[in-house]
């Protein structure tokens, strides 16, 4: 098996984009969102989750060919992580959806812009992969449906 280090460029830049959540914790620590009390659990849980597997999946070169069969832990810790986070999104979209409106009229008194879109974005992403999925699921059922 090939060393876990060095890593190459491209294992680099994806350890960056997963710590891209990072951003969201900046953009709630100096704002104020009284109308979503849970605003910060939410951000902070999705942040930390989804920068834990991206360390995770870094360390073990979970994306070099063979490494998820040589790291069956450290494959199944990640894919944890990632339902995990999933399972955050869909928090995210009860908190974000129904107060959306603050996004155009942010306050104070009721949601910065700051918090409202470090919560609306990954919930956005979430609500997407949500549709693929189940258009995917869809489209296998119809195709199996076909084959009998």
């Amino acid at each position: 098996p090939a060393p876990l280090w060095p890593k190459d460029g491209s294992e680099w830049g994806i350890l960056a984009l997963d710590m891209g959540s990072i951003g969201m914790i900046f953009a709630v620590v100096w704002s104020e969102c009284p109308a979503i009390p849970s605003y910060l659990a939410f951000v902070y849980s999705f942040a930390i989750v989804g920068m834990l597997a991206g360390l995770i999946k870094f360390q073990y070169s979970l994306g070099r060919e063979g490494n998820t069969k040589r790291y069956p832990c450290a494959q199944s810790i990640s894919s944890i992580l990632g339902m995990t986070q999933v399972a955050l999104g869909i928090w995210g979209m009860t908190l974000v959806f129904p107060n959306v409106a603050y996004l155009g009229n942010p306050s104070p008194d009721t949601c910065e812009f700051g918090p409202m879109l470090a919560m609306f974005i990954p919930s956005v992403i979430i609500a997407i992969v949500a549709v693929v999925v189940s258009g995917y699921v869809v489209h296998a059922c119809v195709a199996g449906a076909k084959k009998e």
